[in-house]
């Protein structure tokens, strides 16, 4: 019995020694199987289970813990902004059209629209009549009472029209002011130039306009407007 109760001990001492050396080679087997932790009971690691089984400390190999690298975000978008191409800016608007002055309103003008006459008026102011006429304008000769527009013109010239005119023709005058009349042609005479004195006064019509009837200047039209 003393033999048997020995050879038990022994037996039991052996069984312990093994116990606690597959203890200590236990976590590197688990290390070199890239095993960091087994799990008896929810959140127990492997470690805290082999204290708790050898009621002692292990002190054996566990792997290094990595820490994971947190990229720095806002330099990324940084350097990516800095190596973008840069974007050329828009055109800018094209200007705006230039602003036209408002058109003035003609002066001491003519026109008699049926046969496209358009001219400004000059002035003749010789009463006795030896002073020449301008052949690149009519005029307006002043020797008339001053409620009558008398205009005298060369034909040929810039009257060699208004022989064309019949009565109820148009005829827009601007006087010096800028004043604007209509007048429509009511009578056409023709006389020998000797009569023209004796008409230019005799008559005062609000328009009236005379031209000699040729080159010969032997007769001249009158026209008269109101």
């Amino acid at each position: 019995m003393q033999r048997g109760f020995k050879g038990w001990l022994a037996l039991a001492g052996a069984l312990a020694c093994s116990f606690f050396s597959v203890g200590e080679a236990l976590p590197h087997f688990w290390a070199d199987y890239g095993i960091s932790a087994v799990h008896g009971v929810a959140g127990e690691s492997a470690q805290e289970r082999f204290d708790q089984l050898t009621d002692r400390p292990f002190h054996g190999y566990m792997p290094p813990v990595t820490t994971p690298v947190v990229q720095n975000v806002s330099a990324v978008s940084t350097v990516t902004a800095l190596t973008r191409p840069a974007v050329a800016p828009p055109p800018p608007p094209p200007p705006p059209p230039p602003v036209r002055a408002a058109p003035r309103a003609p002066s001491s003008w003519l026109s008699i629209p049926s046969i496209s006459l358009s001219y400004p008026v000059g002035t003749y102011t010789d009463c006795q009549g030896q002073a020449p006429l301008s052949y690149d304008e009519p005029s307006r000769d002043t020797c008339v009472p001053a409620s009558e527009v008398f205009l005298v013109g060369h034909n040929p010239g810039v009257f060699e029209g208004l022989p064309n005119l019949q009565v109820g023709s148009e005829v827009r005058y601007w006087d010096p002011s800028g004043a604007a009349h209509v007048y429509h042609i009511y009578k056409i005479t023709r006389v020998p130039k000797d009569q023209g004195s004796w008409v230019m006064w005799s008559d005062h019509p609000p328009l009236l306009m005379q031209t000699c009837v040729d080159s010969s200047a032997r007769e001249y039209y009158y026209f008269y407007g109101s």
